[in-house]
């Protein structure tokens, strides 16, 4: 019954759209509201999952699919909300941004391949129309995120036809194929997280970057989180874990997790930093992920439940706290930090705006700190098992984990001193107050009430490890019973951490400390990064020390123009892109010219070679 309620509601705001973008923006946020409720309930088990099926298309819900609904629901409700104050959209993009959601709702009730791949393709087509429409926006970001939406689409279309292959039903029940097969799809999960091909093309930031605001939450809050879904969702349904694919989500996510962080610092574009910090979070998602399948191999179920509800924090966490960081970006019209007025942001917004940002460096006790230290803590437990390349593979794995959160506290002291800054003369394109003052204290809220979260969440891990009553949350001595959350270790807790007692403890003397130093501004001579000494510290003074020292991966060069030495960055993997696309380029219209020129004969050899790549590609996979 639930489905075909979600199905039927979610056809209401495209519909609206077409008559009017705030009515659209409003029953989507009655019917995000509804989402909540109704996964919520699930969850608490108050009401049954359901399923049914329309034709080919079967669409069912279970705990899993309940906790990725709620966490999406809180993102379409608090997006639609900002978007009733956010000036730069119309009747199109609220019809392209209503169906993206719909594509989305789609895909987390999905309950046979077709199905869910039918839904995924929307989410790549729906997207582009909200980015292509935008008078401003240029033809290149459209077309990258269509061009890697289908690329993705491709790679599950391949998997998808191998596992009927080997199983002989659509129907996403428990299975055991070819590895290759797996991780087919999951690449082309990764890709719609950014994550492949580890950033060299940089398309997730640019695509997001352009896309209007309420678009740019919806990509990066709720479509990466959609893709961590499938990939759990398909991880559940493997029966018998392979470990070499675990061993390589642990470290492509990893490596992710530090090389976005480490663009999210010299970034000068208001959205590009987050959405690198978009395929960090994602980085880490999949790193616990990768430790998942290993420690379920090993038969280690207490710390496999325990990075499931890591999992579900992290995707929670991100998606609250990177809501309110896109809101702030309607604060001017201008993407560049040098530019950017934040005069708007002041009062109880800016301290919301500042819960998030402190949220995203992975900081304890908000939910982005919980979900950074449940991260660390697996990997620290695999790194003491007794097989000693796993060892050595989580221990790689937690230090470029550790240098990729260093990174992110520099990334988003950066974002929130430049966005929250006073100058004049810039025009405001929205009023961010309000709806930053709605989403902080969720990211805030979150981190209090973190132990009743995960003990909402906790059911879910009787989907992966079959075991019920998994102890996450301990007690110790003057700390209530529901108020810790624990690590397992081999005798009893590994670690252990207080959310509600750290934001307690944390919050008075912050308090305290900011009415007594309030108006008492010291002035110092300013360093500028290398840079010659202006009257103003500017964004890119800011990050030109990380700049210089790492410049092997910035591929930074020094330049002297007119007599005038000055540090230039270039994008080596736009370069090596840029090479490939013309090799590619040249290769396809010569291919064109010798072979696709209406010959018969050169059709008849291009069709046998076709065929006979498919029986040896056929045979490679039995």
């Amino acid at each position: 019954m639930i489905p075909e309620i979600i199905l039927g509601v979610l056809c209401i705001p495209p519909i609206a759209a077409i008559f009017s973008r705030k009515v659209s923006y409003v029953t989507n946020s009655i019917i995000s509201s509804l989402i909540i409720i109704l996964s919520l309930l699930m969850l608490l088990s108050v009401i049954k999952s359901s399923s049914f099926s329309m034709g080919y298309l079967s669409f069912s819900i279970d705990k899993l699919s309940a906790v990725f609904l709620f966490i999406l629901g809180l993102v379409v409700l608090l997006d639609s909300i900002f978007s009733l104050y956010y000036v730069n959209t119309n009747r199109i993009i609220a019809f392209a941004y209503s169906l993206s959601i719909y594509s989305m709702m789609g895909v987390l009730i999905s309950s046979n391949y077709l199905t869910l791949i039918l839904f995924w393709e929307g989410m790549s087509i729906f997207g582009y129309l909200a980015i292509a429409y935008r008078k401003s926006s240029q033809a290149f970001p459209p077309f990258v995120f269509l061009a890697f939406g289908e690329l993705s689409t491709l790679f599950l279309a391949v998997s998808f036809a191998g596992i009927y292959f080997y199983t002989g039903t659509l129907n996403m029940i428990s299975m055991n194929v070819n590895p290759y097969i797996l991780f087919i799809a999951l690449v082309g999960f990764m890709i719609k997280m950014g994550i492949i091909p580890l950033q060299m093309v940089e398309w997730l930031p640019i695509a997001h970057g352009e896309a209007p605001t309420n678009g740019s939450i919806i990509f990066s809050a709720a479509m990466t989180t959609v893709a961590i879904y499938a990939t759990l969702r398909l991880v559940m349904l493997q029966s018998v874990p392979y470990i070499s694919i675990g061993i390589t989500l642990m470290i492509v996510g990893s490596f992710s997790l530090l090389m976005a962080s480490i663009y999210a610092v010299s970034s000068e574009n208001s959205k590009m930093l987050p959405a690198y910090s978009t395929i960090e979070n994602c980085g880490a998602m999949l790193t616990l992920t990768g430790l998942f399948i290993i420690n379920m191999y090993y038969g280690n179920v207490d710390l496999a439940g325990f990075i499931v509800i890591a999992v579900l924090v992290y995707a929670m966490a991100h998606a609250l706290a990177k809501t309110t960081m896109f809101i702030s970006t309607a604060v001017s019209e201008n993407k560049n930090f040098s530019d950017i007025n934040g005069g708007s942001i002041r009062g109880f917004s800016r301290f919301a705006f500042a819960v998030s940002a402190i949220s995203l460096t992975g900081l304890i006790p908000l939910g982005g700190g919980i979900g950074e230290w449940m991260l660390l803590e697996s990997l620290f437990i695999t790194s003491t098992g007794p097989q000693t390349y796993i060892s050595l593979t989580a221990i790689f794995a937690g230090s470029l984990a550790a240098l990729g959160a260093g990174m992110s506290i520099i990334a988003f002291t950066k974002y929130f001193s430049f966005m929250t800054r006073n100058r004049e003369n810039i025009k405001r394109s929205s009023d961010v107050r309000t709806p930053l003052s709605i989403a902080g204290p969720a990211v805030l809220i979150m981190g209090v009430i973190a132990p009743v979260i995960i003990t909402v969440f906790s059911p879910v891990i009787a989907n992966f490890t079959k075991i019920e009553n998994i102890q996450i949350l301990g007690t110790l001595k003057d700390i209530p019973q529901g108020f810790l959350i624990t690590s397992p270790g081999v005798n009893g807790y590994f670690g252990f951490i207080s959310p509600t007692f750290d934001i307690l403890f944390i919050s008075v003397p912050f308090v305290v400390t900011y009415y007594m130093l309030r108006g008492k501004d010291r002035g110092v001579n300013p360093w500028n990064g290398g840079l010659p000494v202006s009257d103003k510290f500017s964004s890119f003074a800011y990050s030109n020390s990380i700049r210089l020292i790492m410049k092997k991966v910035y591929f930074t060069r020094e330049e002297k123009i007119n007599g005038i030495y000055s540090e230039r960055t270039f994008d080596i993997f736009w370069v090596v892109i840029s090479d490939l696309a013309s090799i590619y380029t040249k290769f396809s219209r010569y291919f064109a010219r010798k072979f696709m020129n209406g010959n018969i004969n050169a059709y008849m050899a291009y069709t046998i070679i076709a065929l006979l790549l498919s029986l040896i590609s056929l045979l490679f996979f039995l």
